[in-house]
């Protein structure tokens, strides 16, 4: 996806709006979600307005066709305030992306003006109960009928499974094919029959991302909802790993920024034992140690999404961005955690939230160890340097 060159002047006004809808309009929203677990709809409507659910998505399906690095301002700015309206954003960005690359023409007509705007909600299927790391073994089947396919499986861990109107399903088509080119995928609606929501996870953070799980009991899809090509699913997935691993980079990256601020605003102006902790040389370094680790992941994200947008391939630097930035997030949450003192363990401070959502990012998007194996390999696969 190669989008013309953002100006910095442009990515500078976005921030700066995306930081007035988290700051003045999406923050009043946060207690309720934490308690219900769910998003209210005017929450969603603000992003709507601000053209969250369509940041890098084609202008002619309603989106703002900005690019990653656009949209990677978007989530840093969100998540600073608020992780949970981030993914939210995460979740119509990264199925519209994929519906506009592999999409029949109908289904773009159908599905992605709808999400792009913020009427209508997707989901992405992959992972399942045996396991989620190897996207390649899957076990929910697909087996070809007369008119379509019945899909027969489950599913769990589905970002805003609660949520979406249709989830896009990854199954395996060829029972004898080889792993990767035995895959397909599939649109599913919530009122095919054979579909069975099972509920949502309560999970540690990231309250109201609606993570769910569901069963397909030879759930009929039309011809017509054959995502992409038969047998190339695993591929189309692959596809997107790079958006969707610098979309986690920057919001971490987002959250890491809360809790430096946060850290320092708290410690400005105490003091202990007749010193300010401002002049502390242990506070200085562990505050110094924040920014530094900070300024790295920013800029990893940065260079992982300018690539992106100019068309090149960056499946190891949005991995290294992702990895480094995710890694951030919990240690400078956890830091600034400590630094506040026992109220920082308390759901008085801010702090407390950020450090429990952060703790799904090293996990999603690929796990930080599948992650160094993809890095690591890709050292070895460059053959030995000169001597």
């Amino acid at each position: 996806m190669t989008v013309d060159p953002i100006t910095a002047s442009y990515l500078s006004a976005l921030r700066q709006r995306i930081q007035e809808l988290a700051g003045s309009r999406l923050s009043e929203f946060i207690h309720e979600t934490e308690s219900t677990g769910t998003i209210p709809p005017p929450a969603l409507a603000a992003m709507s307005d601000a053209g969250c659910f369509g940041r890098a998505l084609p202008l002619e399906f309603g989106g703002t066709g900005e690019g990653l690095r656009a949209f990677s301002v978007q989530q840093e700015e969100l998540a600073r305030v608020w992780p949970t309206a981030a993914v939210a954003a995460t979740w119509t960005n990264l199925s519209g992306i994929l519906l506009s690359k592999f999409g029949t023409q109908d289904q773009q007509s159908e599905l992605l003006a709808a999400i792009a705007t913020g009427r209508s909600m997707g989901a992405v299927a992959w992972t399942e109960p045996h396991g989620g790391s190897d996207a390649a073994a899957l076990r929910t089947t697909a087996v070809r009928v007369e008119g379509g396919w019945l899909l027969a499986g489950a599913k769990r861990l589905i970002d805003n499974a609660a949520n979406a109107d249709f989830l896009i399903v990854g199954a395996r088509s060829d029972p004898d094919g080889p792993p990767r080119r035995a895959m397909s995928m599939f649109v599913v609606h919530r009122d095919n029959p054979g579909f069975h929501f099972g509920g949502t996870y309560e999970t540690l953070g990231l309250k109201g991302a609606g993570v769910g799980h569901f069963t397909l009991h030879n759930c009929f899809v039309p011809d017509a909802d054959v995502f992409g090509e038969v047998g190339r699913g695993f591929y189309q997935m692959m596809a997107m790993v790079e958006f969707g691993r610098t979309g986690v980079a920057a919001m971490c990256v987002g959250i890491a920024q809360r809790a430096l601020d946060s850290a320092v605003e708290f410690l400005a102006d105490r003091a202990s034992f007749g010193r300010k902790l401002s002049d502390n040389d242990v506070i200085l370094a562990a505050v110094a140690d924040m920014r530094i680790k900070l300024d790295g992941a920013r800029l990893l994200t940065e260079r992982a999404a300018i690539m992106f947008d100019a068309g090149q391939r960056c499946t190891v630097e949005a991995a290294v961005a992702k990895v480094f930035a995710s890694e951030v997030a919990v240690a400078t949450t956890a830091a600034a955690l400590h630094l506040h003192g026992g109220i920082g363990f308390t759901n008085e401070m801010p702090i407390e939230r950020f450090f429990r959502d952060c703790q799904a990012f090293t996990i999603g998007e690929g796990t930080s160890e599948v992650l160094r194996m993809v890095i690591g390999r890709h050292e070895f696969a460059q053959g030995r340097p000169a001597r």
